[in-house]
């Protein structure tokens, strides 16, 4: 019986990273399932030792802290206007930051082979997800004879090829399939630096191009936030690697060197064409409303980051609450004649800000914590990978609002979890 929970456990991990990048629907039902079997494996074990792990992951045990402050916070100040339903649907988002620090404390049971596997599992699964976007956005591209769509909401012209019109054909927001893609490249990418003497030829080609199909749909998917986060990293860790790992004679140095500016060079291009400048970078004025208007993706955030600090001056202590949100950004867009936040209900674009705002000083310390503990514990194992997620969602996190939606709390907790929870350091995993 015990073998056969503990096989059950490993399929339920399998369904719940393929099922990841797709809809809530199915990813929702994977993650019920992952939770019944971990319960099933604690009833039927013999062996409870794994459970006690938990009391010394200090990142998951934060992690399920921030959760039940959510909840008290809902209690505190509940919305009289809002439905049960919104209500219930807000907490059972986060439920997410519960569930996956206790089921992944079962990942050490597993063997080293079926861990390998399930880093293999979300790389193929990134493969397929993408690989759709592309296929259908080929589709609507030969149907209507242009890669250009007008959207009807907003009378933009959009690429079937880019950035929210790409990604929409799987259901998932450009920025949150950036972060999946660019996690996907870093496995690939340690993976190969730490493997490459002993490939041949064919595997390392494939590996390379598995490497540039990533970049380049990370390009695609036009999020300066997850660009300019997965260009420091993979700068800093192929710093890394030359200087620690890999020695190469001056024609493979001087060839990497101008594969790096390559990339460098064509994200630089990508950014530079969506920040699309009219006056200035950094100046706004609140007053300002499209198109004639100054806004780019830089000044706006400053603009959110203004009122943020105004509503976390007058709530530091206790926050708005969850459910008080929206209406609380209205009256402060409203009084500062923010009408372009107030038109296209922006949130802070920051998750520390937004913690901060709806929690209050409790929330944001204890998000502040989760990231320093994880960091640590990262350090600690010298996992290269959880430290290259933690820096890529901590750089992406000050620039968007993470935990605004299902997919960043189901992707931050899970990966965490998961990091937090494996035996050896993922390295191990990655060169098996």
């Amino acid at each position: 019986m015990n073998k056969l929970t503990h096989d059950v456990y490993f399929l339920s991990l399998c369904l719940v990273i393929i099922t990841l990048p797709f809809a809530f629907l199915p990813n929702n039902i994977a993650i019920i399932f992952f939770i019944v079997s971990w319960v099933a494996m604690i009833y039927y074990t013999t062996d409870f030792s794994f459970f006690n792990n938990l009391k010394s992951k200090v990142p998951a045990l934060l992690l399920i802290a921030f959760a039940l402050l959510y909840g008290l916070n809902a209690l505190i100040k509940p919305d009289e206007t809002e439905s049960l339903l919104t209500a219930l649907k807000n907490i059972e988002v986060r439920t997410a930051y519960i569930f996956f620090p206790l089921a992944m404390t079962g990942l050490t049971l597993l063997s080293g082979g079926k861990i390998k596997r399930l880093f293999d599992l979300y790389v193929i699964t990134i493969i397929i997800a993408t690989g759709l976007c592309l296929v259908i956005a080929t589709v609507k591209t030969v149907e209507s004879g242009t890669v250009y769509f007008i959207n009807p909401v907003n009378n933009m012209d959009e690429n079937n090829f880019m950035y929210h019109r790409f990604s929409s054909w799987i259901g998932i927001h450009a920025v949150y399939l950036a972060s999946y893609t660019s996690l996907a490249f870093f496995i690939v990418f340690i993976g190969f630096i730490n493997k490459y003497e002993q490939f041949s030829p064919k595997k390392k080609v494939i590996h390379l191009i598995l490497l540039i199909y990533f970049a380049v749909l990370i390009f695609l998917l036009k999020s300066i936030s997850v660009s300019v986060s997965f260009l420091s990293i993979f700068l800093l860790l192929v710093l890394y690697y030359l200087y620690y790992k890999v020695k190469l004679n001056k024609v493979k140095l001087s060839g990497f060197i101008l594969f790096i500016l390559l990339i460098v060079a064509v994200f630089a291009y990508g950014v530079n064409e969506k920040i699309n400048i009219k006056k200035s970078l950094f100046e706004y004025s609140m007053e300002d409303i499209p198109p004639d208007a100054n806004w780019n993706p830089v000044n706006l955030r400053l603009a959110l980051w203004e009122i943020s600090f105004q509503i976390i001056r007058d709530n530091w202590l206790t926050g708005v609450g969850f459910s008080h949100m929206d209406e609380t950004l209205k009256d402060y867009y409203t009084r500062n004649n923010f009408e372009f936040g107030l038109s296209n209900h922006f949130n802070p674009h920051n998750q520390f800000l937004q913690t901060f705002i709806i929690l209050g000083i409790a929330g944001f310390v204890l998000l502040v914590f989760i990231f320093l503990t994880s960091f640590k514990l990262a350090l600690a194992k010298k996992d290269v990978l959880m430290i290259v997620f933690l820096s890529t969602f901590l750089l992406f996190s000050i620039s968007e609002s993470t935990f605004a939606v299902n997919k960043g709390v189901v992707f931050f907790s899970f990966f965490l979890s998961f990091f937090t929870f494996l035996p050896e350091k993922s390295t191990i995993y990655l060169i098996k």
